[in-house]
Parts: C-alpha cells; structure tokens; sequence
C-alpha cells in the first residue's frame, strides 16, 4: 500500500478588521443587489411585459452592479494595502532615525495599560530587540508586520452573494 504525503496549506487566520470589512462588503453586496436588481425590474416591467425583456434587464443590471461593486472594493482595499505599507515604511525609518521615540511609545502603550514604567520599559526593550518593526506597528497601529488586506477576498465575496441574493428577482 503506497503512503500519500499531504502538504497542509496553512491558511493565515484573518485579523477582525478583515473579518469585519469581509462581511461589512457581502452585506453591502446583498443589499445592493437587491434593491438595483429590484429597482431595474419595476421600471422595465412598468414599460413592456415582455418577460425576455424583463428577466435581460435584470441580468444586466446584476452583471453591471456586481462589476461595480467589485471594482470599487478592489480600490479601496487597494488604498487601504498601499496605506498600510506606507505606515510600515515610515515606521522603519523612524525606527532608524528615532529608536528612542520609538521605545517611548512602546512603554506608553504598556503603561496605559497598567504595567509599571519600569516593566513597560523592559518589555518595550525585549520586544524591539526581538523584532522592532513588528512590535512599533503592532503598538501603534494594531498591523501585523507583512500581513497586509487581500485584494481578492472583499470583492469576490460581494459578487457571489449579489448573484445569489439578486437573480432570485429575476427568476419567473
């Protein structure tokens, strides 16, 4: 009997915020879907009762709002992606320019959540000996160092949802 290897895809757990704004997009999605494809449908119904005419109008205001919406939710992902990397750069070269400051924030950021200063201040030391970037980023932006929003997630999930959720005005 021959043993097969299976290679595990480890899948990066998402952060809340991209839970959040996957879900804040596929109820957006529904929503907007039903009400455009319902929209389009009464307005064209209004004016033929030609069903072919009726259910291509419906199809065509899913496909064009659903391209929309994707695309919409890829530029903003896109600049919340290029944001983040621009906080991650100016981190870097403050951390180069500034190390001081830098520990500062770290030992504030401990310190208001109630460790002493003096323990703040050898726990900002630790981490930023371990990983600096990380730990400034992570302080003072709640980021995770490379971890930054999918592109892909927010806008395919809008567009399987709309087309689930907004054909069924379509349907005879």
């Amino acid at each position: 009997m021959m043993k097969t290897m299976h290679q595990s895809k480890t899948k990066e757990k998402q952060t809340m915020a991209e839970r959040a704004n996957t879900l804040r997009a596929g109820v957006l999605g529904a929503n907007d879907g039903i009400l455009t494809v319902v929209g389009v449908l009464f307005s064209v119904a209004a004016a033929t009762t030609n069903q072919f005419t009726i259910f291509i109008a419906g199809l065509s205001d899913l496909l064009a709002c659903a391209f929309s919406m994707a695309s919409g939710e890829y530029a903003s992902v896109s600049s919340q992606k290029d944001t983040e990397k621009a906080v991650v750069a100016a981190e870097s070269r403050l951390l180069e320019t500034d190390l001081a400051g830098e520990k500062q924030a770290v030992t504030d950021y401990y310190v208001a959540r109630g460790v002493t200063a003096e323990t703040a201040g050898k726990i900002a030391d630790q981490l930023l000996h371990e990983d600096a970037l990380g730990t400034v980023i992570r302080v003072k932006y709640g980021l995770k160092k490379d971890h930054y929003m999918n592109r892909g997630t927010p806008r395919l999930r809008p567009w399987c949802l709309r087309r689930r959720v907004a054909f069924s005005p379509c349907l005879p």
